[in-house]
Parts: structure tokens; C-alpha cells; sequence
């Protein structure tokens, strides 16, 4: 839930949060703080003790150690405001800005013509 849910719900943060998950928000984005690091030993844990309990069975290990390896690949610094394949991005505030082929060419067209243009007033 920590890396699904986004925005807050507070009235008075006028919309600052509304592209980051909850996770993103602890601590102020700031990585690597005791929050932080406590929410990386609680899967851990529990892949630790699920793998202990299943008695260290081939398909269960395989199981729980894919699913912590994804749990904490999401929180490391590296992956804040990443999407992955656009997975819970938010249209409007995810969204890549994109500059379209025709704008280079009609601006690269443009100064060119300036160039020449010149360059016939200087002659």
C-alpha cells in the first residue's frame, strides 16, 4: 500500500504530494532515514521467519524471496519517482515531456533560413 497510494490527504498541501506515493512523502523523500530503514527490516523479517516456517522448501523460498526482492527494490533511493512499465503513474504528472520531430525540424529550418538570410545582407 505504501508504494500504491498516492497524494495526501491533507487539504492544505494545495496538491505538492499528489505525484508521490505515501512512501515517497516519509521523511520528505529523504532516503536512507531511520523510518526508512525500519520499513526495509520489516520484509525482511517476515521472509525470514515465512522461509523458516516452511521449513527452507525449494518453492516457497523461490516464492517469498522474489516477492522481498520486489518489495525492496521499490524502496531503495534509486527508484524514487520511478514507474516501472507506467504502473501507478498519474496522468498529468508522470507523463515524460516529449518534443515531437516536426518542432526540431521547423526550428533547425528556421535559424537556417536566418543564416542565409544574413549572410545575402552582408554580400
Amino acid at each position: 500500500m505504501l508504494h500504491w497510494i498516492k497524494g495526501c490527504p491533507d487539504e492544505t498541501t494545495q496538491g505538492e504530494y499528489d505525484g508521490l506515493t505515501l512512501y515517497e512523502q516519509i521523511d520528505a523523500g529523504v532516503p536512507w532515514t531511520n523510518t526508512k530503514k525500519f520499513l526495509m527490516v520489516i520484509p525482511t523479517l517476515l521472509t525470514w521467519i515465512s522461509c523458516h516456517y516452511a521449513d527452507y522448501k525449494p518453492l516457497p523460498i523461490l516464492v517469498n524471496c522474489g516477492i522481498f526482492l520486489i518489495l525492496i527494490i521499490a524502496k531503495i533511493p534509486e527508484m524514487h519517482r520511478v514507474r516501472i512499465f507506467g504502473i501507478g503513474s498519474t496522468v498529468g504528472i508522470d507523463e515524460p515531456v516529449e518534443v515531437h520531430r516536426h518542432e526540431r525540424n521547423n526550428n533547425s529550418t528556421t535559424s537556417g533560413n536566418k543564416r542565409r538570410s544574413s549572410n545575402k545582407k552582408a554580400q
